[in-house]
């Protein structure tokens, strides 16, 4: 009697030990990580033409990363961050989309478009700015935030329709630290990476495949490092 008792109890402890470890392991192991780059046409990959799914810096950060991740480009072109102007991002089916897409990590790339002159407003940039950040935060995910400063423009000569060196420069490159210090949010600097490097551009304004390989190496340096 003594023996089947022990039997069983040795039964029942092995059988718990195996219910408790073998599901989680297979649970942590296939789950994957979800990235929603939002952005404007840098983040769509126009620099690079008919090969944007291939070398946008999106798809290059996705195969740096590996299959544990699954990044998804929502960049549109010509979208900006103010709700005021010409091609506001959140009105897009896009952003409805990235903010369902219960992601873990959220980079967020929009100032380009605003600081056109016929667009920029630094105090509605600020407050748009804002909102979005907490649109993002407020997903069941609750997501990582990284906002990335755009890269600089090298457009030689601005005009009203036409990306503004000076805005990205001088306005935006600080407003979007202080709130990111503000809201709890990452910063990438995509303007220090990219301000001496004229040769990593197709038009002055979009990176080509050498641009989006130093803008994905960044991006993923800054997500590993925090992994």
């Amino acid at each position: 009697m003594t023996k089947k008792l022990g039997f069983l109890f040795l039964l029942i402890l092995c059988l718990g030990a195996f219910l408790f470890i073998l599901p989680k392991t297979r649970v942590n192991s296939s789950k994957k990580i979800t990235i929603a780059a939002v952005g404007d046409s840098i983040t769509y990959g126009l620099g690079v033409g008919r090969n944007r799914k291939t070398l946008s810096y999106p798809a290059l950060l996705a195969k740096k990363l590996g299959s544990r991740y699954d990044v998804i480009n929502y960049g549109l072109s010509g979208r900006t961050m103010l709700s005021t102007a010409n091609f506001p991002y959140f009105k897009e089916k896009a952003a409805a989309d990235s903010l369902k897409s219960q992601a873990n990590i959220v980079l967020i790339m929009l100032g380009t478009n605003d600081s056109k002159k016929v667009n920029w407003n630094a105090d509605q940039y600020q407050t748009d700015y804002q909102k979005a950040i907490r649109r993002y935060q407020q997903m069941s995910s609750h997501p990582k935030i990284i906002l990335m400063i755009p890269p600089r423009c090298f457009i030689s000569q601005a005009t009203v329709t036409r990306p503004n060196n000076r805005v990205i420069k001088e306005e935006i490159r600080h407003i979007i630290p202080q709130l990111a210090k503000k809201m709890g949010c990452q910063v990438i600097d995509l303007y220090a990476l990219t301000q001496n490097h004229p040769d990593w551009f197709a038009d002055g304004v979009h990176p080509n495949k050498h641009g989006n390989k130093a803008i994905a190496q960044l991006v993923y340096q800054t997500i590993k490092a925090d992994s």
